[in-house]
């Protein structure tokens, strides 16, 4: 259980970071291969994303996964 607890986490750090970037769903769905469905409900409604989605978006975007680490 806590370990959903923590990608849940994860995931509104993401969509948080996504959000105050201003990078489109549409863009990283082009970029990773994710479907924008899938994006959509991880960063809208909070559909934990999988580990591998996670790290394709930091591939993707050029960050670093450890910044969403918690402390």
């Amino acid at each position: 259980m806590n370990n959903n607890k923590r990608i849940d986490n994860a995931t509104k750090k993401m969509a948080d970071y996504v959000k105050n970037k201003g990078i489109k769903i549409s863009a990283i769905s082009s970029g990773t291969g994710i479907s924008y469905g899938k994006l959509s409900r991880s960063f809208k409604e909070n559909r934990p994303l999988t580990v591998d989605e996670f790290l394709l978006i930091c591939v993707f975007i050029d960050l670093d996964p450890n910044k969403f680490k918690s402390a």
